[in-house]
């Protein structure tokens, strides 16, 4: 008598162990219809999971993925207050960048003024000196005359070296002024940009405490496995992203879900595209390839697909 063949299906949600059934390639991927309140338009989306796809790719020999408008395993976006908070967060960030940058902008005028009018009360300083100077020696020449007859044409030299001392004198005293005035109003600059930096910081704060750092899955990868006799006989794929800031992390979150699906696990590197922990910003799109530590653990995982 022939005994029943008990089929079991067991679903794996995304686990640092990847899929049970590793290194089944090639993968159909497709993308299923997207909440409009993503505002990423279906082509654009292909194009991502093409390039997160292409990743591995470079890495690998063989081929991994076929991602396209045919059925394939699901590739969902599913909007939730995780996307919604990424939206709100990128809002009030992009307000900020463009505060700092008005900041360095006037940070970097008033030093320009600042250098301006230390090169000028340098100079004052020396014409000071300068005409410090013509006293001493008008002085010292009036007394060697002291108690003496002066020649009329030597009273004629000390009177015009006097009246040239004396507008010497007023010119100084209204440079003086300007430039005591012009050091009012650069204190004054100072401390409107100082006041500037704190109300800045003060956002910074309030945007600190208003998106905390915390951890929030950006996508999942899970799977459906029907097994008999200990083998598997059908595998059901899925992914699903739930937020992303552009469409370089986009990528990266659909990358690290494929690798999942490839069988990987976490990488013990937050730079890696297997790091647990998604960091924004990471320039790994633009390298067209997954790091070398993402590449060894495909090589570990599944060693007749790498090169």
């Amino acid at each position: 008598m022939a005994g029943l063949l008990l089929a079991v299906p067991v679903a794996a949600q995304r686990a640092g162990s990847g899929s049970a059934v590793p290194c089944a390639v090639p993968m159909r991927w497709s993308i299923e219809p997207i909440d409009r309140r993503f505002d990423l338009p279906a082509d654009r989306a292909l194009r991502a999971a093409r390039a997160a796809a292409g990743l591995w790719e470079r890495a690998s020999s063989a081929d991994l993925f076929d991602v396209s408008s045919a059925p394939g395993a699901p590739i969902f976006f599913e909007y939730d207050e995780r996307q919604t908070t990424v939206e709100a967060r990128r809002g009030r960030e992009a307000v900020l960048d463009e505060k700092r940058e008005e900041v360095e902008r006037r940070r970097g005028a008033l030093e320009a003024t600042s250098d301006a009018h230390d090169a000028a009360l340098e100079g004052y300083l020396r014409l000071v000196e300068e005409h410090r100077r013509v006293v001493r020696a008008y002085n010292d020449d009036v007394q060697q005359w002291s108690g003496r007859e002066v020649p009329a044409e030597v009273e004629a030299d000390l009177e015009r070296r006097r009246q040239e001392i004396d507008d010497t004198a007023r010119q100084l005293q209204v440079r003086q002024r300007v430039l005591n005035r012009r050091s009012d109003e650069i204190r004054q600059e100072v401390d409107d940009f100082n006041d500037r930096v704190e109300s800045i910081a003060e956002e910074e704060r309030a945007f600190a405490r208003d998106f905390p750092v915390t951890a929030s899955e950006s996508g999942t990868y899970d799977e459906t496995v029907t097994w008999e006799n200990g083998r598997p006989v059908s595998v059901s794929r899925r992914i699903r992203i739930y937020q992303f800031s552009s469409y370089d992390d986009l990528v990266l979150v659909l990358a690290h879900e494929m690798g999942h699906a490839l069988g990987l696990g976490h990488a013990p590197d937050d730079r890696a595209v297997m790091s647990e922990v998604f960091t924004t910003g990471l320039d790994i799109v633009s390298t067209g390839s997954v790091t070398a530590l993402d590449e060894r653990l495909l090589g570990e995982r599944c060693p007749e697909l790498v090169r």
